[in-house]
């Protein structure tokens, strides 16, 4: 199949969304339109705040710097903590934000409206040839990774996470030997077997209700270039794994 890859990314990106039919079906009249198809859509997109916590946009296009909100009906008791997320969200990521409102009449015109901004942005974009091309992510065998990283912690989560629970889901506790502990100075984040979060300079924590167990804080990045690359192979039930040289 031509961009094989390209399909599956796609497909996952749908199945993130089944459970909530409008916002499923917005998403799949995105993806499904042939003259957006040089876009990566990204959703259930986590957006690191300033003060430490997260949010979670239904799709973001991080070619056009653009973010989609699907408000059903319930949105309307949340207008004002909405706008305020919004502003949040807009100050992190210096993007745009379009809103498609179930509550309200006409959904097909406002995707249309949304699909036209959306080829304008891409238009826009290209003539300031500020629009990257969405390139097949790096693909790296687990056994690779412990083979080329050192000092490293590879941490595996998965599924949907609110957002008010993805850090600690990140940084929670687990038996590390002190050994082991003195060897690591980084740990690779593998959300949903695709690298999301690198932290480094770490330090380690004790869990209050059992101390057997450790967690970690470190300060975080989300730049290097290793985020996105999908972790391969790693097939264990073990959420945690280590570099070769950690022992």
């Amino acid at each position: 199949m031509e961009d094989n890859w390209k399909y599956e990314y796609l497909i996952e990106q749908i199945h993130r969304t089944a459970y909530k039919k409008h916002e499923s079906f917005v998403i799949g009249s995105l993806i499904h339109d042939k003259s957006l198809s040089e876009l990566k859509p990204c959703t259930q997109y986590y957006v690191k705040r300033k003060d430490g916590g997260y949010a979670l946009l239904d799709l973001y296009y991080p070619q056009i710097e653009l973010a989609v909100e699907i408000d059903e009906p319930h949105h309307l008791n949340n207008i004002d903590s909405d706008k305020k997320r919004q502003g949040l969200v807009e100050e992190d990521l210096q993007c745009e934000f379009f809103r498609v409102s179930v509550g309200s009449q006409g959904i097909q015109s406002q995707i249309s409206e949304l699909k036209d901004r959306i080829r304008q942005k891409i238009l826009s974009r290209k003539a300031q040839d500020k629009f990257p091309s969405w390139i097949e992510p790096r693909r790296l065998d687990i056994f690779t990774a412990k083979k080329e990283f050192r000092n490293t912690l590879f941490l595996k989560i998965k599924g949907e996470i609110h957002p008010n629970d993805l850090m600690q889901r990140q940084t929670g506790y687990w038996r590390i030997a002190p050994k082991k502990r003195s060897r690591i100075h980084q740990v690779v984040v593998v959300h949903n077997l695709v690298v999301s979060r690198i932290f480094r300079d770490i330090e380690w924590l004790s869990d209050p209700s059992n101390p057997q167990k450790v967690g970690y804080q470190g300060k975080e990045t989300d730049s290097d270039e290793l985020v996105g690359t999908i972790i391969e192979n790693w097939r264990w039930q073990q959420t945690v794994t280590y570099s070769d040289d950690v022992y």
